[in-house]
C-alpha cells in the first residue's frame, strides 16, 4: 500500500483510470415496484406515488393473466410487457403456482382501495406468495408506505448494483429462455439481466471492506467559522483516508470501489472509474501545475522529532494565524494541543500541509431499456472536484486532512473482485441446486426446488444470475 505522495508520485499515479468503465444500470425504486417495475410497458404509470404503480400491476395486469394471453402475443410483446421480477419467476414457478396468486392479488388491491389511510395497509405473512420474487418486491414498499406514509424517490437497490457492476460481467446482449411450463418463451434483455445481477448483490452477505459510516441527518450541523461539518458521522471519510483509497484502488490495484456520493441522510452508491488531482496553496487556494507536493505545502513544525521540534518560519509557515482548521486538525486538549497524546502517537502528528484537487468520474445510473445490446458506450458518467487537504507526518506520510467544501464522499466501501472469481456469493441455495444447465430448455427440478427456496428469502438463485450473464456473452 502507498501512504506518501512521494510514494504516488514516483509511481506515476497523480491520474488513473480502469481499462472499462463499471456498468450503468437502474438503482430500481422502491416506489416503482424494485424489479417489479415493468420498465418498457407502455401502461406502466409515472409519477413517484408507490400505490400508483402497485395499483397498475395488481389491477388486470398480473403475470398470472399476462402469461394466460401471452400466447396472442410476438415474444417481443410478451417480453416488453413483463419485470425482471416476473421474467425471473417464469423460469422457475408453474402457471397454476402464478395462478395461486392472483387471488391474493386481487384482494389485496381490494384492500387497499378501503383505506383512505395507507398506514393500515398491511399483507399478513402468511398470506404472501412463497417461492417467487415479485411479491417481495412489491412488500419494501409496503413497509416504507406504512411506516412514513409515502416511499422516498431516492430509495432503491444501488447499493447492490454498484459493486455487482464491477464484480460481475457486463451482460452484451439479450436471450430467450424457456419458462417452467416448457412451452413459453421469455426475452431477458441485459436491463433485466443487470437487474437481477443488482438484486443479488442487494440481498445477498459478501465479504466488503468498509471505511467511514452513515450520515442519517438530513442538514448536519456545521461549525459557525470554518463550514466544517460538526457531526463526524456526516464529516466521513476524513480526506486522508479517502485519498489514500482512491489511489491505492485505482490506481495501483487497478480495482472499482464504492462511494457514497452524498454526505447527508441519502444514500447514492457509485462506482469509481477515474481520477486526476493537482496540488494548491491551502491558504491562498493557487492551484499549482507542480507534480512535487514539497514545492506547494505548508509546514507546521520545523526540526525533527529526534533533534527537537519548533514551530515553522518563514514564507512556508502553517499556524492558527493562517489555518482556519487549526483547532479541528490536532489532537486538542481544552485550546492546546494535547502534546501527551503525540508523545504516544508521534507518527499522527500533522507536520506539512498541502491543497488537493481532485476530479473524480464515478458511473452513475440510466433508465433500463428493452435492447438487444449492452456496451460501454451506453454506459454515464459524472465528474466531481473534490478540494481537501492533507495533513502529513514528519515522514511524509499521509495522516489526516480537511475538506475544503461539504461535497465529499460519505463512506467507501469494496467488494473484492475475487468474490466472483471464487463464487463466494453462492449460498447453499446454489449448492442444492445440483447437476449443469446451460439455460437451454427447461432448468432442472433441483434448480426450481433450489430457486423457490431461495425466494423465500427474496434471494434470487446465484447460478440462475450466472446462467443468464454466460449465455448473455456467447450470443
Amino acid at each position: 500500500m502507498l501512504k506518501s505522495l512521494d510514494e504516488m508520485e514516483k509511481a506515476g499515479l497523480m491520474s488513473a483510470e480502469l481499462d472499462e468503465t463499471p456498468w450503468s444500470d437502474d438503482y430500481w425504486a422502491i416506489y416503482r415496484g424494485v424489479l417489479g417495475a415493468r420498465y418498457s410497458s407502455n401502461d406502466y404509470p409515472g409519477g413517484s406515488d408507490w400505490r400508483t404503480y402497485y395499483r397498475e400491476v395488481v389491477g388486470n395486469m398480473t403475470l398470472a393473466s399476462l402469461w394466460s394471453n401471452s400466447g396472442s402475443l410476438s415474444l417481443d410483446r410478451f417480453s416488453q410487457s413483463l419485470s425482471p421480477s416476473e421474467k425471473y419467476d417464469l423460469l422457475v414457478g408453474s402457471k397454476s403456482e402464478m395462478s395461486d396468486t392472483e387471488g391474493f392479488w386481487k384482494e389485496t388491491l381490494k384492500y387497499q382501495l378501503r383505506r383512505a389511510n395507507a398506514r393500515n395497509l398491511k399483507w399478513e405473512d402468511n398470506k404472501v406468495p412463497q417461492g417467487i420474487l415479485t411479491p417481495g418486491n412489491w412488500l419494501d414498499g409496503q413497509y416504507y408506505q406504512r411506516m412514513n406514509d409515502k416511499v422516498e424517490p431516492w430509495m432503491g437497490i444501488c447499493h447492490g448494483w454498484a459493486p455487482a457492476a464491477y464484480v460481475l460481467e457486463r451482460p452484451k446482449s439479450a436471450v430467450t429462455m424457456t419458462a417452467a411450463d416448457g412451452n413459453t418463451q421469455v426475452k431477458f434483455y441485459p436491463a433485466d439481466i443487470k437487474a437481477l445481477s443488482s438484486y443479488l448483490f442487494a440481498q445477498q452477505s459478501t465479504p466488503t471492506r468498509f471505511i467511514g459510516g452513515r450520515c442519517n441527518t438530513k442538514e448536519p450541523k456545521t461549525d459557525s467559522a470554518t463550514g466544517r461539518i460538526i457531526d463526524q458521522k456526516c464529516f466521513d471519510t476524513n480526506p486522508g483516508a479517502w485519498h489514500l483509497s482512491v489511489v491505492n484502488q485505482i490506481g495501483k490495484a487497478k480495482n472499482s470501489f464504492v462511494i457514497d456520493a452524498t454526505y447527508d441522510y441519502e444514500v447514492w452508491n457509485q462506482p469509481v472509474h477515474s481520477y486526476r488531482y493537482i496540488y494548491f496553496d491551502p491558504i491562498s487556494g493557487q492551484r499549482s501545475t507542480a507534480t512535487e507536493w514539497k514545492k506547494v505545502s505548508r509546514q507546521i513544525f520545523e526540526g525533527s522529532v529526534q533533534s527537537g521540534l519548533r514551530w515553522a518560519a518563514g514564507d512556508k509557515k502553517f499556524n492558527k494565524d493562517n489555518d482556519k482548521f487549526w483547532n479541528w486538525r490536532f489532537k486538542m486538549n481544552g485550546d492546546q494541543i494535547d502534546w501527551n497524546h503525540y508523545q504516544r502517537n508521534i507518527s499522527k502528528l500533522p507536520y506539512y500541509v498541502v491543497g488537493v484537487a481532485m476530479e473524480v468520474e464515478y458511473v452513475v445510473e440510466t433508465h433500463p431499456r428493452a435492447r438487444e445490446y449492452d456496451s460501454a458506450d451506453l454506459d454515464a458518467t459524472k465528474k466531481v472536484t473534490y478540494l481537501y487537504d492533507l495533513e502529513l507526518n514528519e515522514a511524509g506520510e499521509i495522516v489526516g486532512g480537511e475538506w475544503y467544501n461539504n461535497t465529499h464522499p460519505d463512506f467507501l466501501w469494496h467488494v473484492p473482485k475475487s468474490v466472483a472469481e471464487a463464487k463466494r456469493y453462492y449460498t447453499d441455495y446454489d449448492r442444492s441446486a445440483v447437476g449443469s444447465w446451460n439455460g437451454k430448455g427447461v432448468m432442472p427440478s433441483s434448480w426450481r426446488s433450489a430457486a423457490k427456496d431461495a425466494a423465500k428469502n427474496q434471494k434470487p438463485l446465484a447460478k440462475i444470475v450466472d446462467v443468464l450473464i454466460e449465455k448473455a456473452n456467447k450470443n
